[in-house]
């Protein structure tokens, strides 16, 4: 496959010229290519990496919680938004996650985006911070608890929610840590030494940051600041104007720097779909959607209806970062964050793993493995 006419970004910065992709992966950049074979014609437009998606419930009517099958159709649909690889994330009850964990394992492979392994937004965060999540399905964090949910390996687990400051966090985080899993604080009222003691212990990001934990106040020290002050600590965003006002968005890249920010979605299945009414499977209950807004009936935000080609145009149309710059948040920051070494760039060697973009940022091909897995 080559993709031609096409502004391609590397390391190195853009390149103009020809991609050709060879056997799944990244096989030449630039210069004219003769091989025969498939050929896209970007017209023009951008050729980025694809997106990385580390918090996502759902989309397109898609629930992680509705099971395997729901989780198999939304990855068949994720490249429709330019992600080519996530982490179907989820929250409830400790035999909840037990489930959607094994159903996420049987779905890794299936056709359309990559599944990268799972994220458990809990069940080990603050009730204080609960946010959506229901209150009764939190559970003190414990070693025994964690090894029933994921087994003792973890496999598969790639991320976890949690709220350091409970009692037995440490060596929870610990544990996660010593077996290649993101400890991600949130859910939480993490003051910034606890932040630093997270840190300590291993964790590496912040979960929704700003979301989900006290806000900043300058009289009070909170989570965010704590997550401001450590380089050690990633802080996921959700760009979509609702969750975090704009100014807030710019102030964390200006503390935290570009290489800092990881762009997320935290979506929820109503993202892809109309206004309406839906079922919010963690507890039971329902949403209402009105202007992509999502709320629970006692006015709670309930994840998001954001997708990531629109985090992107966000991004660089509302917060103002450049094309590179946003082209790192949504997809070299949160690969290499779960040590995703071989995507989230475009270089020799790297997984085929592209979006194709008009000059005006709208996304008209996606392609996972060098294969056209959407197209406009």
């Amino acid at each position: 496959m080559r993709i031609v006419n096409g502004r391609i970004l590397t390391p190195r910065g853009f390149v103009e010229g020809d991609l050709f992709m060879e056997n799944g992966r990244i096989a030449q950049i630039g210069g004219q290519t003769e091989t025969e074979g498939p050929c896209l014609d970007a017209q023009g437009g951008y050729v980025l990496p694809g997106f990385v998606d580390v918090h996502v419930h759902g989309a397109y009517g898609y629930a992680t919680l509705m099971g395997r099958e729901a989780i198999e159709a939304l990855t068949a649909r994720m490249p429709s938004q330019g992600v080519t690889s996530y982490l179907p994330t989820f929250a409830g009850t400790p035999e909840e996650h037990r489930r959607i964990l094994q159903d996420t394992r049987e779905a890794m492979g299936c056709p359309g985006a990559r599944i990268a392994g799972a994220h458990l937004e809990g069940p080990f965060v603050n009730p204080e911070r609960n946010g959506a999540i229901t209150v009764e399905s939190i559970r003190p964090p414990r070693l025994d608890t964690l090894i029933e949910m994921c087994g003792p390996d973890l496999r598969d687990v790639k991320m976890m929610t949690i709220a350091p400051e409970m009692e037995g966090a440490q060596a929870v985080v610990e544990y996660l840590a010593d077996h290649g899993v993101v400890a991600a604080i949130g859910h939480t009222t993490a003051d910034s030494a606890t932040v630093k003691a997270a840190a300590d212990w291993g964790a590496t990001q912040a979960s929704h940051l700003y979301n989900g934990m006290p806000p900043m106040n300058h009289r009070a020290d909170t989570t965010p600041v704590g997550c401001f002050l450590d380089d050690r600590i990633h802080g996921q965003i959700i760009c979509d104007g609702i969750h975090v006002n704009p100014a807030m968005v710019r102030l964390a890249v200006k503390f935290m720097g570009v290489g800092r920010i990881i762009g997320i979605t935290d979506a929820m299945q109503a993202a892809g779909m109309p206004d309406g009414e839906y079922d919010f499977l963690e507890g039971d209950r329902k949403v209402t959607v009105v202007d992509g807004i999502c709320r629970l009936p006692d006015g709670t935000l309930a994840s998001s209806t954001l997708t990531m080609d629109q985090a992107f145009r966000n991004f660089v149309n509302v917060i103002g970062l450049t094309v590179e710059e946003a082209s790192r948040v949504l997809s070299y920051n949160p690969a290499r964050s779960i040590s995703l070494m071989d995507r989230g760039e475009i270089d020799v060697g790297q997984l085929a793993d592209v979006v194709v973009l008009t000059p005006q940022l709208i996304l008209t091909h996606t392609l996972v493995g060098g294969q056209v897995a959407w197209k406009r």
